[in-house]
């Protein structure tokens, strides 16, 4: 921060004074304002490393992250739909078809792609389950499995960030690296008066 003091030298370099060095109150300005510039130099990088862990912060937060029981559910139906639950040996009734291309269109409806945000909402627009596949079906456990999987997954998901707050606190987040900016940019206004008043006296 420049003083009364500071900005008057300030005006007396504009105008084209030179520096002789005896006058006692120019000489206290400038021992005082080469204290102040290397602190404020200090200040200046702390805050330009502070900015750029704000925006680093900010795009992390960007792509929602999802918790580890989240990816680890998501790991273990895909196991299960994919490797498991196949058509070439898994599936040989017409209800466990319809129940594995239920599942792959709840897969393919609810998982977010890579860095996509997850949208808890998007269960309501599932269509209906099929029926219960009876209990003698050989394929009745790996089904009640996936479909346990999936309920699962619904409640971890609602663990996740929505939407609204992601944007909350992308704001929040923007407008803190915004006065951060300014407050920089005035800093280095208040540096470069140091600085013209220490070279204006080694001149």
């Amino acid at each position: 921060m420049t003083t009364l003091q500071h900005r008057a030298v300030d005006v007396l370099i504009h105008s084209g004074v030179k520096y002789e060095g005896n006058n006692v109150i120019i000489e206290n300005v400038i021992f005082e304002v080469d204290q102040l510039r290397q602190t404020l130099q200090v200040e200046i990088e702390d805050c330009k490393e502070e900015y750029k862990l704000l925006q680093k912060v900010k795009n992390n937060k960007a792509c929602q992250s999802m918790t580890i029981n989240f990816l680890k559910l998501i790991d273990e139906i895909s196991e299960e739909l994919f490797d498991t639950f196949t058509y070439s040996e898994a599936t040989t009734s017409y209800e466990e078809v319809e129940w594995k291309e239920y599942f792959h269109c709840v897969y393919d409806t609810v998982i977010p792609e890579e860095k996509q945000p997850y949208n808890n909402r998007i269960w309501e627009t599932l269509p209906e389950p099929p029926s219960d596949l009876d209990m003698k079906s050989p394929r009745w456990a790996i089904v009640k499995s996936i479909k346990n999987k999936y309920e699962k997954l619904k409640i971890e998901g609602d663990k996740i960030s929505t939407l609204n707050d992601i944007l909350k606190e992308q704001t929040y987040l923007g407008k803190e690296m915004i006065s951060l900016k300014k407050e920089i940019i005035q800093m280095n206004k208040t540096l470069a008066v140091y600085n013209r008043i220490i070279e204006w006296s080694m001149s």
